[in-house]
């Protein structure tokens, strides 16, 4: 991982910890164990992905995910929540963001207008 990405993790980490009582429940052990998220691309509506993630990970972890399977960097991909009008914020947790077992999730991504501008900013 680069810098940028452990500093997202950590964050991510962070609040998945603030997130979870002290008190374990059994609805907390399946968010944690995992669920089924379905990935569909926001335009199409063809499938992108179905990833068993659990509820406690970040969105960012998530785009990792899909980074893996679609080739698409993360800082390109746009997620929502079905029926919802603002992206997922990545330090937010998937339970946060009121994801449930079999949910959709639409994808998208956004190219960089200027591709070289982009990589000079990542670098500095």
């Amino acid at each position: 991982k680069n810098s940028r990405q452990q500093q997202q993790a950590s964050s991510c980490t962070e609040n998945a910890h603030m997130a979870s009582p002290g008190n374990s429940t059994i609805a907390e052990g399946v968010a944690a164990s995992g669920v089924l998220v379905q990935v569909r691309n926001a335009l199409s509506g063809n499938e992108v992905a179905s990833i068993k993630i659990p509820l406690t990970s970040c969105v960012y972890d998530l785009q990792l995910r899909l980074e893996e399977s679609t080739s698409v960097p993360v800082e390109h991909q746009i997620l929502l929540r079905e029926g919802g009008v603002l992206p997922l914020q990545q330090n937010a947790t998937l339970l946060d963001e009121g994801l449930v077992h079999d949910s959709l999730v639409l994808f998208t991504n956004q190219e960089p207008e200027d591709a070289a501008l982009e990589l000079f900013e990542v670098c500095q």
